[in-house]
């Protein structure tokens, strides 16, 4: 072990120098910029559910993705002392990114050794994916596309290279399993990985290997479909096998979402059209337009070249992925960026061997090198703002201002950012909403639309809103319309600016019988005792008019419950103190109790009651 640690001193010495750009580069300023964004939220609330309920998701879960993902993150939270060691609970899943990126910028820069063989070729390629505006945008959220890309880059490790052992194999199958219980995106890549697995064989087991990967992979996978068998939610409800009740079905889902279309790559309006022209071109030009021609470059020279063809097949199997004409989402560009960054590294080191050639070469072969280095240092100094913005405090603001402002039995409906630290509990002194739910489940979730709005907007008493919920409801064709009618019918309360990522606090304006109901839980949680006691704070007494009034109450919202329990104390502790069945008109304080004041009737109270 020493003597190998020997052999590589200069390589280890070269990986540990661009693990420290590499780190620095992601790590600083990533509690501020990009914003925290809704699938982060979901991701950690997630885990969160898996750790504090034992569930997959704090709502139903309708296998719109494998649990991979936020499995790991669990494990991450749980393993580093809970959501809040960092602060803010997204902050946690951004210091998990920054940590799988350096594995990934070690991996990538072991692949690209074992592909060439060369140090430059190697650094090239690791600065190229470290330094990346548009890789730093992407891979500082909490976002299963990362931590699949770590999994991908793992299994290719480990298959590339010189006299491969069924064991490197074997370990291959594992981590490209769990990246398609991560991401299920990454079975697009899996024909590429069965000819690198088949090229990097030896003939006599190349048979045995295959199936052995095969099996491996897709036997980890199978949990994913046992985990719905079991569950009774594999088979769509209404058919044969699923029966007749309603459930969400793993099928159905899968169904679901094969079906949603992005528009064909050359359609003006297509989803991949509009996110490589508004948002890939616009972060990050360089990376994409020289991995392009370099991905064009490199599969002219694949038939030469074995690394080439490797590559080739990785890189043309994602772009496929992304042209096909399905749904495409503006970080669905996120594994193809390390494909790029190597792909460029590839064809630089491929000219600089050409020059290596000519006279003299050997002081010229490292033009190429410089070259590309100059030209993306120029280009990325223009690109700092990373580095500057801040682009969360105000929707950290946004989160506290609640904490401290919004009552305790008020329903919310937020951004996912916000979820797991409106969960949280923290003094007695601040008010923490328990019924702060994501938008979309007001519309998409039985539990949420019915179980507690009952179908009504004006059950709504606040909106957490950032320019993603505004785009969702208004410009997006989500069919959102009980959180859009309440964002309709609402004020701004509180804004919190001047990052680019704005985010309103908004009170919902209710109509009579919204207003009364609020009035009621209100006066429930203030004047109503769990015994059924009505008790004026004011003077510490219960009376008989309060006792009424209550029941009045109750019965105009049809609180049967409520009426129940005021009733029942109201008859045996009131009424059955006199002889005339009429009641008590006043208890009073007692020590820690309360004690009959006065035994005369009240006629109004009892006119009430009666």
């Amino acid at each position: 072990m020493l003597n190998k640690l020997k052999e590589n001193k200069k390589e280890l010495v070269i990986l540990a120098v661009l693990l420290i750009i590499s780190g620095v580069a992601h790590g600083y300023n990533m509690f501020h910029f990009p914003y925290f964004e809704n699938d982060e939220g979901t991701y950690m609330s997630q885990a969160w559910s898996l750790l504090t309920q034992g569930k997959l998701a704090p709502y139903t879960y309708w296998y719109d993705h494998a649990p991979g993902g936020w499995i790991l993150i669990a494990l991450w939270n749980f393993l580093t002392g809970g959501f809040f060691t960092f602060g803010f609970s997204l902050n946690s899943g951004r210091v998990l990114m920054l940590v799988l990126h350096l594995f990934s910028t070690a991996l990538l820069f072991g692949i690209t050794k074992r592909l060439t063989n060369n140090n430059l070729t190697a650094i090239l390629a690791t600065l190229i994916f470290a330094l990346s505006p548009l890789g730093i945008y992407f891979q500082r959220r909490l976002l299963l596309d990362n931590i699949m890309v770590f999994w991908l880059l793992f299994s290719l490790f480990l298959i590339l290279g010189d006299r491969r052992k069924l064991s490197h194999f074997v370990g291959s199958a594992v981590a490209f399993g769990i990246a398609i219980l991560t991401k299920e995106t990454a079975i697009f890549l899996l024909p590429a990985f069965l000819y690198i697995i088949y090229a990097n064989s030896h003939t006599h087991h190349r048979s045995f290997v295959i199936v052995k990967w095969l099996s491996i992979s897709f036997a980890l996978v199978s949990l994913y479909i046992l985990y719905a068998l079991l569950n009774g939610e594999f088979f769509p409800s209404g058919s044969f096998l699923g029966g007749s009740q309603s459930h969400v079905s793993l099928l159905e889902t899968i169904k679901y979402q094969a079906s949603r279309t992005g528009g064909l790559f050359f359609v003006p309006d297509s989803a991949f059209r509009i996110n490589l022209i508004n948002d890939w071109l616009t972060r990050d030009s360089l990376i994409i337009i020289l991995g392009v021609v370099a991905t064009l470059v490199n599969l002219v020279l694949a038939s030469k070249y074995v690394p080439f063809r490797y590559l080739s097949a990785i890189v043309l199997s994602y772009w496929f992925y992304l042209i096909r004409g399905g749904l495409v989402i503006e970080f669905y560009i996120i594994p193809l960026i390390p494909l790029l960054a190597l792909s460029i590294a590839l064809m630089v080191g491929q000219v600089s061997r050409f020059i290596n050639h000519l006279p003299a070469g050997q002081v010229l072969k490292y033009v190429p090198f410089l070259v590309c280095v100059g030209l993306f240092g120029f280009y990325y100094s223009d690109k700092l703002d990373i580095y500057t913005k801040d682009q969360t405090s105000a929707q950290l603001a946004a989160v506290r201002w609640i904490e401290l402002n919004v009552s305790s039995d008020a329903v919310l409906l937020i951004d996912n950012y916000a979820y797991v630290d409106l969960q949280r509990a923290i003094p007695a002194s601040i008010y923490i909403p328990r019924a702060a739910h994501y938008y979309w489940k007001a519309d998409r979730d039985p539990e949420i639309k019915i179980g507690l709005l009952k179908n009504d907007w004006q059950n709504i008493d606040f909106l957490l809103a950032t320019p993603q919920m505004q785009h969702d409801l208004f410009y997006a064709n989500l069919d959102l319309d009980l959180a859009k009618t309440a964002y309709e019918n609402s004020v701004v309360i509180k804004k919190f600016g001047g990052s680019g990522w704005d985010v309103e606090i908004r009170r919902v304006k209710k109509g009579p019988k919204a207003i009364l109901s609020s009035s009621w839980a209100n006066y429930k949680t203030n004047f109503i005792k769990s015994n059924g006691q009505v008790i004026d704070p004011s003077g510490d007494t219960i009376t008989s008019e309060g006792q009424s009034y209550a029941m009045l109450r109750a019965v105009w919202q049809s609180d049967k419950t409520t009426f129940d329990k005021v009733w029942t104390w109201t008859k045996e502790n009131l009424q059955s103190r006199t002889g005339d069945r009429l009641f008590s008109w006043s208890w009073v304080k007692d020590g820690d109790g309360y004690k009959l004041g006065d035994s005369a009737p009240a006629t109004d109270a009892d006119q009430d009651i009666a």
